[in-house]
């Protein structure tokens, strides 16, 4: 075997067998956590904390790849602006609505001091869940996108987006609005009126966050970057972390008690066989995988655009982004915008 067909194996496997083995010895700490007292019941000290190792233990494989990867002029750019973005939701989710949607019964599943939080504090283990899921979502579709599955990925958006003849990034779909209406709708009226107790009546608040925070950006962003997607990746990353949430939250957290969600909020769908978790622990990680990977694609697609700024954007703004975001032309008169 040739030097370069082995170093061609080793890149090929190597990445998935780490990724693979780090959550294997996630899911070892994790599962390790939990014990039985005196009593014979089910104990789990401190099972939150150690089971954020799900999260990050993979995410430190996968770190250590990307920032060893070299020419990612239109990656790194884009991966730090959707990392920033997907934690101002991820942590106003928590901050504004987590005693809305969720309750943590078990006090003592939690190590770290708690955290600020409207209401009432929160564990501060809810705040590193997002930051550990949004990196380890974007960093598995990056992975996947530029390495593992390559194969189906856009070598050059530049040119890509020239051959397109579009003049906007940005472009109102209709279709992704009116799902979103009538998902919420939809939900809103079982809800109300075919609902078991104690979750019938009032609005699925939860259930319609999630429904707009999946589908908002696609109103304005899918039409100009569903053609640089790379749809293959995007599929691994749903899958791996609905593979993680069944270990994590079907198996440990729901029956445990680590986390559980408020009735009046959810809309009322439950998988029986899992410990009546409802049907927003699923489509969660739908919203932020279809989320994560449209805006990251956006970012990089304006790049290419030339990345043009809007006109109200004072000129010292302009400047700056144009130091911290990779723009193959100066911005050009009749060339793509932004809108």
């Amino acid at each position: 075997m040739s030097h370069a067909l082995r170093e061609a194996t080793r890149r090929v496997v190597a990445m998935p067998v780490l990724v693979l083995a780090s959550l294997l010895a996630a899911a070892v700490v994790t599962l390790a956590s939990v014990g039985l007292d005196d009593q014979g019941q089910t104990t789990s000290a401190g099972g939150y904390t150690w089971s954020l190792t799900l999260w990050y233990l993979p995410v430190g494989v996968m770190w250590t790849w990307f920032i060893r990867r070299r020419n990612q002029t239109i990656q790194r750019p884009a991966f730090w602006t959707t990392l920033v973005i997907l934690l101002v939701f991820g942590f106003a989710l928590d901050f504004l609505l987590a005693h809305s949607f969720f309750v943590f019964p078990d006090d003592a599943a939690t190590l770290l001091p708690e955290a600020p939080a409207f209401g009432a504090p929160v564990p501060l283990e809810e705040y590193l869940f997002y930051v550990g899921g949004f990196l380890f979502i974007l960093l598995l579709y990056v992975w996947c996108d530029e390495d593992f599955l390559s194969r189906y990925n856009v070598p050059d958006y530049v040119e890509t987006w020239r051959r397109s003849g579009r003049k906007r990034v940005t472009e109102f779909d209709g279709l992704s609005l009116a799902a979103a209406v009538l998902m919420i709708g939809a939900a809103w009226a079982y809800k109300v009126s075919v609902a078991p107790d104690p979750y019938r009546g009032g609005f699925p608040a939860y259930f319609a966050y999630l429904a707009a925070a999946g589908l908002t950006p696609a109103v304005g962003l899918l039409k100009g970057t569903r053609r640089f997607i790379n749809w293959r990746a995007f599929t691994v990353v749903f899958l791996a972390v609905v593979a993680v949430s069944i270990l994590w939250e079907v198996t440990l957290a729901a029956p445990l008690g680590w986390w559980g969600y408020q009735p009046p909020r959810m809309l009322g769908v439950v998988v029986r066989a899992w410990h009546d978790l409802p049907l927003e622990a699923v489509l969660v990680w739908l919203a932020a995988s279809f989320t994560t990977v449209i805006i990251y694609e956006s970012v990089k697609v304006w790049q290419a655009s030339g990345g043009r700024t809007p006109a109200f954007v004072p000129p010292g703004v302009r400047a700056r982004m144009r130091q911290l975001y990779y723009m193959p032309r100066e911005e050009p008169t009749d060339g793509p915008k932004t809108g």
